[in-house]
Order: C-alpha cells, then sequence, then structure tokens
C-alpha cells in the first residue's frame, strides 16, 4: 500500500470570502489589501486535500486593519 508521503502533492485551490473574483481583482490601493485566502493542497491520488488559511496584506492594509478593528491578529 502507498502511503501518501509517496503521493506528489497537488495545488487544488485557492478563493477568497473578502473578494469575490479573486484572478481579476485589482485593489485600488494598497491600503485595500488586507485579505484572507483560503488555499487547498492535496495529494495526485486524492479528489481533496488540506485546507490552509492565509491572510495576505500590505503594510498599509495592516495599519488600515488595525485602524478599524483595534487589532491586528497575532502571527503564527
Amino acid at each position: 500500500m502507498k502511503s501518501t508521503t509517496d503521493s506528489a502533492l497537488k495545488f487544488i485551490g485557492i478563493s477568497s470570502t473578502d473578494v469575490i473574483h479573486l484572478r481579476d481583482w485589482i485593489p485600488a490601493d494598497r491600503a485595500e489589501v488586507y485579505v484572507t485566502l483560503f488555499i487547498e493542497i492535496g495529494t495526485a491520488d486524492r479528489p481533496r486535500g488540506s485546507f490552509f488559511q492565509v491572510v495576505l496584506a500590505t503594510p498599509e492594509g495592516l495599519r488600515r486593519h488595525a485602524e478599524e478593528h483595534g487589532e491586528i491578529p497575532d502571527r503564527n
């Protein structure tokens, strides 16, 4: 039996609830860039993978987020 560690990894998809058409998104200014991304990565032998949540932000986006929400989440 082949283990999942032997299978090649594959990128399955990326999405965001912050930006509907992520592929076509062009931010109007750098302060708009504070976006949560959901990335799915799996193995070639399985139809579904694991989800990873990542925040993509510019320094200006972090600053605006902190001003509007009063905090910036801890980095992990």
